[in-house]
């Protein structure tokens, strides 16, 4: 194996009762069979497949009071080693173990813009976004310091479009999201307006982002946020789309 296949998912909550939505999610992963996913707005509970190492934000009880949901999941096929940094609810990092090498995965979930502060009262508008952001600029660049031999990966919901197009974000906090990632030393994948490609029906707020030692080869890979049934009915998955890549080593593959 020469690459390492990454995927990120917003769920949208699921409700483990749900006998349509969850068997329709399980089918998309096993038919895009991805090595490392990350998932959010998801369960401790709901792994991508049978096998799959997992670690998962802390339980966020003042907007998720069942401890079995979690903001944000880090799940791979390969061991996954527990990276030690403050413990965040919107936040979790691993060193994945796959064949051609260690990579770090850092899972997040960056606020929506009526996201509530701590205590649960309305905030300002994109308020808790900056805030969140600004500890995840310092916790990015803290990672390349301290793994500065191994490859990093930050994916998940960014709440943010980044194609140019989209209007979800402002000048105020796509510009500071923007800098985060290039201090970070890190490049976006997901920045394509994927609209105009026709691979999606409706922009990512979901992105990858990686750092100078990886590759992507071929396109990001999107799936719609919906399926069809064997009647040809629609079964909605999430409010998100998914997106993923396959991704290969640069510095391993010159040894």
């Amino acid at each position: 194996m020469d690459a390492v296949t990454l995927a990120t998912w917003n769920l949208e909550r699921p409700a483990l009762a749900s006998w349509k939505r969850l068997p329709a999610i399980r089918a998309v992963f096993a038919e895009l069979a991805a090595d490392v996913w990350v998932l959010t707005e998801s369960r401790t509970s709901i792994s991508p497949d049978y096998g799959f190492s997992g670690l998962h934000s802390p339980p966020h009880p003042a907007r998720r009071p069942d401890t079995d949901e979690r903001w944000v999941s880090v799940w791979s096929r390969w061991q996954l080693e527990p990276v030690e940094q403050a413990e965040q609810p919107w936040s979790v990092t691993g060193i994945v173990h796959s064949p051609v090498g260690p990579v770090l995965v850092r899972g997040v979930v960056l606020p929506y813009h009526a996201e509530p502060d701590g205590s649960g009262a309305k905030a300002i508008r994109w308020g808790e976004f900056l805030k969140v952001l600004e500890v995840e600029t310092n916790a990015w660049t803290d990672l390349r310091r301290r793994y500065p031999s191994i490859p990093l990966i930050i994916a998940g919901d960014f709440n943010q479009h980044l194609d140019g197009v989209g209007n979800y974000g402002d000048r105020r906090t796509r510009g500071p999201l923007l800098q985060a990632i290039e201090r970070a030393g890190l490049r976006c994948l997901t920045d394509q307006d994927v609209v105009a490609a026709g691979k999606l029906s409706g922009r990512l707020v979901d992105h990858i982002c990686v750092s100078e030692d990886l590759d992507i080869d071929g396109d990001p890979i999107c799936r719609e946020r919906w399926t069809a049934d064997a009647n040809g009915h629609r079964i909605v998955l999430s409010d998100h789309p998914l997106v993923g890549a396959r991704l290969t080593m640069r510095t391993l593959a010159a040894k």
